[in-house]
């Protein structure tokens, strides 16, 4: 797998609902500055906080997220310690 064009990354703990909504909001600016006008970026941020709020219910304790934005093909994201999509 080549390096990401770019990339974000974070960590909070699953009871601080606060942070988890702030990370949605940079996550939507993420997708908006590397997204091209085809992309469903409402629907990526959708899916990326139905994830969020999966593993904030089912995995309490520290969360990390780090989302990849490959210079081609599809972008990539781990969230807890398992998830890997696409």
């Amino acid at each position: 797998m080549s390096s990401p064009r770019s990339s974000i990354e974070w960590q909070f703990r699953a009871d601080d609902a606060i942070d988890a909504l702030r990370m949605r909001a940079v996550v939507r600016a993420f997708f908006v500055a590397e997204a091209d006008e085809a992309s469903d970026v409402e629907g990526a941020v959708l899916v990326f906080g139905e994830l969020v709020a999966n593993v904030v219910r089912h995995a309490p304790g520290a969360i990390s997220v780090r989302i990849e934005w490959p210079a081609a093909g599809a972008a990539t994201g781990r969230c807890g310690r398992r998830w890997r999509c696409c």
